[in-house]
């Protein structure tokens, strides 16, 4: 009885401690059920916030594939405009080397043509040497003291004339004469002999003799006119020039062909002496000045660069285009004041000024310059097949990225 008693006392306990735990137990589960909850409430906000970060990169992963493809074919674009540009070059180059080589042949068979030409007259000058030495020998000795003074200065005369028409010679083999001009100095050649041959016939020794000043001088004069045909008004002043002192003039150029060849890099005394043969009133001379200073002037010297700009403006075109070469080469990518110097070049009235003034835009321009391609874009209606070939090539440079 004492053991019944005793166990049915511990079984309310014993289920007032189960209650407890239950209790216990319910509130640790909703416990964890808020904290359940709310975690999956965070973890929702979280995903919708990463769905719309990978909706966004998906966008732009999407535009950056369109934008690769776009340039890629851009690229493809460019790279078959480039090599269809370099198929043309390379034409135009064959061609020219062919022009070249024509052109060379015709100038070897004038330059025999004129020296053929230069012959004759010799022969034909010393024909009327003799004549007169002829004339001379068989007037009267009264004649001969009368006639005397007359003589001598007649053949002082011819002398002088006959070193004109060398002078003319020498002038029409290096200006290098075309058919046109060898044709037409056969032709006055030719009428010229019906005259002589006239001459001989009708007149006496003597009285050939009297003529022959008159006929040398019209061997000068039909020189000259055929001379200034091929020449335009620069070109005549230095061949003047040449003319009032050919050797002083061919010694002075042949001294400058060695000018500079061996000067090392920065040489003061070397830009020193170009700077005084700028001074020179020989294009040739100034023009291997500055061949000179593109050769031996550091890159960025602003000093040799602001002589060079002076000299973009020179008379002589062959200056100016040295000149714009010279500034490619010492002047620093994108320098403004360089660019804005060439770009003035683009209006020169020498097709080959504005060709080489392009490639330098091209080559020190600024990648991107708006306002410099769309001066390129205007070089694209240029008149000569060059510069639009080569404002291509340089605007195509400058977009690049």
């Amino acid at each position: 009885a004492e053991e019944a008693l005793a166990a049915g006392d511990r079984t309310p306990l014993e289920l007032l401690k189960l209650r407890c735990a239950k209790d216990s137990l319910q509130s640790e589960l909703e416990d964890t059920r808020e904290e359940t909850d709310a975690l999956m409430a965070r973890r929702e906000r979280q995903a919708g916030r990463d769905m719309s970060t990978i909706t966004r990169l998906t966008q732009e992963r999407d535009e950056l594939r369109e934008d690769g493809r776009t340039k890629k074919r851009r690229l493809s674009e460019v790279e078959d405009e480039l090599r269809q540009l370099q198929a043309e070059r390379s034409a135009l180059a064959r061609s020219l080397e062919d022009v070249s080589e024509r052109a060379k042949r015709d100038q070897e068979a004038l330059m025999r043509e004129v020296g053929d030409e230069r012959r004759r007259r010799d022969a034909e000058l010393k024909g009327l040497r003799q004549d007169l030495a002829a004339a001379e020998l068989g007037s009267r000795a009264s004649s001969l003291a009368s006639d005397g003074p007359g003589s001598e200065a007649l053949g002082a005369r011819i002398a002088e004339l006959e070193g004109e028409v060398s002078s003319l010679c020498v002038a029409l083999q290096e200006s290098a004469p075309e058919r046109e001009l060898a044709q037409q100095l056969r032709q006055r050649h030719a009428l010229y002999e019906e005259e002589l041959q006239g001459s001989r016939q009708a007149r006496s020794p003597v009285a050939c003799a009297a003529a022959t000043p008159s006929r040398v001088v019209d061997v000068r004069t039909a020189l000259l006119s055929a001379t200034w045909l091929r020449l335009d008004v620069a070109s005549a002043a230095r061949l003047m020039a040449t003319l009032s002192k050919p050797q002083e003039l061919h010694r002075h150029r042949k001294r400058l062909e060695s000018f500079g060849k061996d000067a090392a890099k920065g040489d003061s005394k070397t830009l020193a002496a170009c700077h005084d043969l700028l001074k020179d009133d020989d294009w040739f001379a100034r023009k291997t000045a500055i061949d000179t200073i593109a050769k031996v002037a550091n890159q960025g010297d602003e000093a040799q660069l602001s002589l060079l700009y002076r000299h973009l403006e020179d008379s002589d075109i062959f200056v100016r285009e040295a000149s714009v070469d010279a500034v490619m080469e010492i002047a620093r990518p994108e320098d403004d004041v360089a660019v804005s110097k060439l770009s003035m070049r683009l209006a020169d009235d020498d097709c080959f000024v504005r060709t080489r003034a392009v490639v330098g835009l091209g080559r020190i321009g600024r990648k991107g310059d708006k306002e410099l391609v769309s001066l390129l874009d205007d070089m694209f209606e240029d008149g000569f097949v060059p510069v639009r070939k080569k404002a291509i090539e340089a605007a195509v440079l400058l977009a690049l990225p």
